[in-house]
C-alpha cells in the first residue's frame, strides 16, 4: 500500500458536510465532503498526524469480507455484491473490477472507492465507472478523497484505459478533481443524475 500522513480531526469540529440527504445510490456512487487539506509525505507520528494506507484490495485478500460489509454499511447494497465484485478484483489481479481501501495504522477502514464496469445508470455504453466512493466524516476535507480519485485514474491509465466515468448529485467537488460535467443520465428508478468523465493521463 501507499503510506501518507494527514492531519488528525480535531475533536470539537464537526466533519464536513453530511451526505447528501434523499440521494439513493445504488452500487455506491460519492459519498464524501469536498475540500482538500494538505497530505504530508513525512511519516510524522504525533498527536496531530493520523498515518494512513491505501491499498489495493487484490493485494490484502483477507480485508474482502470486511471490506465487503463496510461498503454494505456506506450504501446499503447487500453485502454479497461487494463480495463478488471484489472477489473477482483479486483473482484477476490485472483489470476491472478493482477496489480500494484507505486504512489507519491499526487497519480501520477510514475511506474507500471501486472501479467497475457500469453503474447502474441509462449510459451503458460509457464505461469503466468510478463507483462507491465514501470518506468517513471524521476524514472528509483532508484530500482523501481526492487522493483515491487520483490513484484510480493512475492505475486505470496503466490498464489502458483512457477515460473513467462516474455518477453523482454534487455539482462542485468533481471539478476541482479534474473531472468534467459530460451529460445527464438517468439512475434505475428514472431519476436525473449527472454523468462525469476523466482523462486517466491528466
Amino acid at each position: 500500500g501507499h503510506l501518507f500522513s494527514v492531519r488528525r480531526p480535531s475533536e470539537n469540529r464537526g466533519g464536513g458536510r453530511r451526505p447528501g440527504e434523499g440521494h439513493t445510490p445504488r452500487a455506491g456512487r460519492d459519498r464524501l465532503a469536498g475540500g482538500s487539506v494538505e497530505i504530508s509525505g513525512t511519516m510524522r507520528k504525533d498527536s496531530l498526524m493520523d498515518v494512513l494506507c491505501l491499498t489495493a484490495l487484490r493485494d490484502c485478500p483477507d480485508r474482502l469480507d470486511e471490506a465487503a460489509c463496510w461498503f454494505h454499511e456506506k450504501w446499503g447494497i447487500p453485502a454479497e455484491v461487494y463480495r463478488d465484485s471484489i472477489r473477482q478484483g483479486i483473482r484477476q489481479k490485472a483489470g476491472i473490477p478493482q477496489w480500494y481501501i484507505v486504512q489507519k495504522e491499526a487497519g480501520e477502514i477510514v475511506a474507500g472507492v471501486g472501479l467497475i464496469d457500469h453503474d447502474y445508470h441509462s449510459r451503458r455504453d460509457l464505461t469503466p465507472n468510478v463507483c462507491a466512493l465514501y470518506v468517513e466524516e471524521h476524514y472528509r476535507r483532508r484530500g482523501i478523497a481526492r487522493l483515491l480519485l487520483d490513484h484510480v485514474k493512475k492505475e486505470a491509465a496503466e490498464m489502458g484505459t483512457g477515460t473513467l466515468y462516474l455518477v453523482t448529485d454534487h455539482t462542485a467537488f468533481y471539478e476541482t478533481c479534474g473531472w468534467h460535467f459530460m451529460t445527464m443520465a438517468e439512475d434505475e428508478e428514472g431519476n436525473p443524475i449527472r454523468l462525469y468523465a476523466a482523462q486517466t493521463g491528466e
